[in-house]
């Protein structure tokens, strides 16, 4: 069942809250880098190269990566 749109916000504002949420590439990177990252959200719509370039970045880490459904993010 996809995630409605709305949920899927409130969801990401909860996080960010919490302090759990990093966003921006290097951000990113970093926190995956020091496992500390749980899991990554990349849009769907995003390059072949940044696509790949995550997806090697997550199974080094052994962080799991979840494309979403392009402009969800």
């Amino acid at each position: 069942m996809p995630i409605e749109r709305d949920a899927f916000y409130s969801m990401l504002g909860i996080a960010r809250r919490a302090g759990v949420l990093t966003l921006g590439s290097d951000g990113v990177h970093a926190a995956i880098a020091a496992k500390e990252a749980g899991m990554v959200l990349l849009d769907s719509g995003a390059s072949k190269a940044t696509q790949d370039k995550y997806r090697g970045v997550c199974e080094n880490a052994n962080t799991p990566l979840e494309l979403l459904p392009e402009g969800l993010l």
